[in-house]
Parts: structure tokens; sequence; C-alpha cells
């Protein structure tokens, strides 16, 4: 299917009203039936993993794969906005131990967009080319956020992603994505609400390069990632930055020299205590409400 062939199909999975009786139709499938978007027979309540890869030992408990219900991560991922039955469904089209080392990339720009990802452990940046050939960091992905989106709308990813430091992430592929926004009206509203995201979150960002200075800008950065950490259960005032400055810069329209020079102004008042990639918040109240009024 043509990328405007795929993207009619999405929209109109995701727009029309949802059949009361799809989800009961979905799950009287049999179970040795074959999915007609994919090559290999497809069961629903199997779970996916990549042949090549062995389950690492994180994901071994006594013999027991980790699964979404498992994962200390369901909060915040996919199934959060699930019911049980929808959750359990999804979990059986999911493929687990996708790894990627440092540097290594997920997609690359230009590439047919065959699934979503969703990032396990580990942190990832999504990146393009300007036409002068900068790069431009348009993201940061932490544990639980979804990756690949932008693939949607071309039916073809337009930025590449890269490891930051090894990561680990789940691999929902885009056919059998397809199939289960038709039957899952939870699932629908849930990557509904991620596009929309994803759009305001573009929409803040070029709002910010337009009326806030270099210190604004780096402020907002810094209390938008303790707000991502502590919503994953991690210190909202404490922790490593994975990016480098130059990614920071790239993110932020800023020059590196720039946001070297604002981290030390913010560390020299005394809102930060800064070594190498290591950070602390002193006041991390008070850096919101900056970051509110810039």
């Amino acid at each position: 299917m043509n990328p405007l062939g795929r993207a009619y199909v999405l929209s109109t999975m995701l727009l029309r009203r949802s059949d009361p009786s799809s989800y009961d139709r979905l799950r009287r499938l049999p179970l040795d039936g074959h999915c007609s978007c994919h090559k290999r027979p497809w069961k629903l309540d199997e779970r996916l993993n990549l042949p090549e890869q062995q389950p690492s030992a994180e994901e071994s408990n006594g013999g027991t794969e980790l699964s979404c219900r498992s994962c200390a991560l369901n909060r915040i991922c996919l199934p959060a906005h699930l019911s049980p039955q929808e959750a359990r469904v999804l979990d059986g089209a999911v493929e687990r131990s996708r790894k990627l080392s440092t540097g290594a990339s997920l997609f690359h720009t230009g590439m047919p967009m065959q699934a979503l990802y969703v990032v396990r452990s580990g942190s990832a940046k999504s990146y393009s080319l300007t036409l002068d050939g900068e790069e431009h960091v348009r993201g940061f992905h932490l544990p639980g956020e979804v990756v690949g989106l932008e693939g949607f709308a071309e039916g073809q990813h337009t930025c590449e992603v890269v490891a930051l430091e090894p990561v680990q992430c789940c691999r929902l592929p885009v056919q059998r994505l397809e199939r289960l926004i038709e039957t899952l009206p939870g699932l629908r509203r849930e990557i509904l609400r991620l596009l929309g995201r994803s759009l305001d979150d573009a929409q803040r960002r070029y709002e910010d390069f337009g009326t806030m200075d270099a210190k604004g800008r780096i402020t907002r950065f810094l209390v938008g990632l303790s707000q991502r950490l502590e919503r994953r259960g991690l210190s909202p005032t404490q922790f490593r930055l994975s990016m480098s400055r130059g990614d920071i810069a790239r993110h932020l329209g800023l020059t590196l020299e720039t946001v070297s020079r604002v981290l030390g102004a913010l560390k020299r008042e005394g809102s930060i205590e800064l070594q190498a990639r290591y950070i602390k918040l002193m006041d991390l109240e008070a850096l919101r409400t900056s970051a509110t009024m810039r």
C-alpha cells in the first residue's frame, strides 16, 4: 500500500465510530488462523520475540518472560489507558528484546514506516538535517515513550533515531497496529492522544523560540525533563543528562557556547549544581516558576 493509501486507512480507522461487536469478533478468531497482513501465523495470545535475540536477564525471572502487565512502565506506556482485555490483546502483538548499542540507529530518514517503538530502558534522540546540512534535534525519548509517530504522515520516517546510551525497546509492527486500532477502541484513543500531544509539544517549542530567551528555554527544558523523570519514579531533582550539551543546543535552537554559558550562570546563582553531566536542581519550584513566567 502506498503512503497516501496507508494514511487514508489509518485515519479512517482512528476517526470512525467503534463497532461494539468488533472486540468479540477479534477474540473469536481461530488461534491457528493467519493474519492477512503478516506472513506467519499470528496468535492473539502469543508473545513474539525477535528470533535472533534471547531474552535478557532482566526479562527472565524463573523462566517467565516479561509482559506488558509485569513491566514497571505499564502505568505510562501504551497499555496505561487500555482495559485489561485490550491490554492482553496488545501484549500478544508486541515484539520485545530489540537492543541498540550507544550510537546505533533505530531507523533512518526515508525508511518505510514498519513499526512503532517504545523505549523500555535507556534513552534516544531523534534528529533531522536542515537544508544547510545542520543537525536539528527534534526530541529526546525516555523509557515508556513511543517513537516513530511521525512516520504516519507519509508512510516513511522523516527523522533518524539514535541511541544516546544502551537502549532496549519494544516493537509494534504497523500492520498489526492497524488491525488492532480497528478492534480496540482504547488503543485508538491512545494513538490519537499521542498524536495530539506530539503536535502540541511541537507548537509549544515553536512558540518558545519566538518568545523566550536562552535562559528561559534551558530552564523550561530542565523542568520538563525533571517532570518526565518523576513520572517514571525517578528523582526529579538529581539526574544524569544522557544527551550532550551540543544535543541540547541543537534541540533548543541555541549554540553550544550559549548552553554552556547559561548552565554556568544557573550554577553560579545557586539554581543548580553541575558536575559533568550530573545535575541537581536546587530549587525545583523556583525553576518551575521561572520557566512558566518567561
